[in-house]
């Protein structure tokens, strides 16, 4: 669905996520995504679902034919920390901030990712 790649890609590049971290998040091969958001490779529902989940999005916020994307003046995405193709040595220090804000995430809860993404 064309229109589902038009507003996804709108709304990537204006939150400044890069393609390596939607691949990240997404699981989505890099080269897989790179056809999808060319338009060489037709998305299937399943990679729609996959691609709305890791902006935190549901599937049919990117399939409006009047797509509207209310910008933050923060100008900070969540991408903002993404570190990523990470030097070998530093893997470590970075699998271990990982842990921490993953628990820091626990410690806030649900709730408060809800208010950060109603924000956004």
């Amino acid at each position: 669905m064309a229109i589902f790649i038009d507003n996804f890609k709108t709304y990537i590049d204006t939150m400044k996520y890069k393609q390596s971290f939607i691949a990240t998040k997404s699981g989505i091969h890099v080269q897989a995504l790179s056809r999808l958001m060319t338009g060489k490779q037709e998305i299937k529902e399943e990679e729609m679902l996959k691609l709305a989940r890791s902006v935190h999005r549901e599937i049919g916020y990117f399939l409006s034919d009047n797509f509207v994307l209310e910008v933050s003046n923060e100008g900070v995405s969540p991408a903002a920390c993404y570190m990523g193709n990470s030097v070998k040595d530093k893997e470590e220090l970075i699998l271990d901030l990982k842990e921490l804000a993953e628990s820091i995430d626990s410690i806030l809860g649900k709730s408060f990712r809800l208010q950060l993404y109603e924000e956004v």
